[in-house]
């Protein structure tokens, strides 16, 4: 195994177009997936795997346990400051629950999740503005801010406060884009197909969470949800066997496992005369 630094356009480009390199896997932004998807295009024989995101729903049905679903929501949305592609950053809850989840889940964030302490700062200045300028195009658009505010133009360190909104319309980039930070958006839904419905309505198909105890609403939702990865009850638990990747724009291919060899080798077949 070789490790060699650069950066993208330059290094990575070169890598991935050079012909002595016969599988790439890359795991970043979509713009990136779709140029190393042109680089290769000629290049038939050449493997490619790209984990290019998610913009993960979370759907909390009536009949859940609601301290248990407060608590996986806020880990999925919040943890390492809402910098992992697979954190749920859409929560839709049925309307009979609203106002209890939500009085319970700003009360939980605002008790678990403090800056310094349980919450570190966000990767760069370029991805703090990034995330300053969605919280800015929230308050344009009049949405209601449970929890956290707008971030210093000029910071002092990198550090952005949990988001919690509401009051988002399902068109806006806010609840459209992925924010890759700590913001997550809460919405109401009425019934099982609505909720379906809210939360296949995005390019992205990475990872859905699904709060019930209805096992099976857990296999209907789960055959009918547009994402690679369904969770039910819990978020982030995976057997390293499975496989690994996402729907649409999320990207292509599957890693983990017996899964990984399609990527990572090719297949052939051997035949032998029996009598050898």
């Amino acid at each position: 195994m070789n490790i060699v630094f650069g950066d993208g356009p330059g290094v990575g480009s070169a890598l991935v177009r050079s012909t002595r390199v016969r599988g790439v896997s890359f795991t970043g932004g979509p713009a990136t997936g779709v140029q190393i998807r042109r680089d290769t295009a000629a290049d038939i024989g050449k493997h490619v795997s790209l984990e290019l995101g998610g913009k993960n729903p979370v759907l909390v049905f009536d009949d859940v346990d609601i301290p248990n679903a407060v608590s996986v929501a806020a880990r999925a949305a919040f943890e390492n400051s809402g910098q992992i592609c697979l954190c749920g950053s859409r929560i839709y809850v049925h309307r009979r629950i609203y106002d209890n989840f939500m009085s319970a889940f700003v009360a939980y964030v605002e008790k678990n999740y403090r800056l310094g302490e349980t919450m570190g700062p966000v990767a760069s200045l370029q991805h703090y503005l990034k995330i300053r300028s969605y919280l800015l195009q929230a308050r344009v658009e009049s949405a209601q801010f449970h929890i956290g505010g707008i971030p210093s133009e000029e910071p002092d360190g990198y550090w952005v406060p949990p988001v919690i909104l509401s009051g988002i319309d399902t068109n806006s980039p806010v609840i459209r884009d992925e924010i890759f930070g700590p913001v997550v958006t809460v919405t109401i839904f009425d019934t099982e197909d609505e909720a379906i419905a809210l939360a296949n309505d995005n390019v992205n198909g990475l990872a859905a969470i699904v709060m019930t105890n209805d096992i099976a609403r857990m296999r209907r939702i789960g055959e009918r949800i547009d994402a690679g990865l369904v969770w039910v009850n819990c978020w982030l638990v995976r057997e390293l066997g499975t496989a690994f990747g996402g729907l649409k724009a999320s990207g292509v291919g599957r890693e983990g496992g017996a899964h990984s060899r399609d990527v990572f080798t090719n297949l052939r077949t051997l035949h032998v005369p029996s009598a050898w």
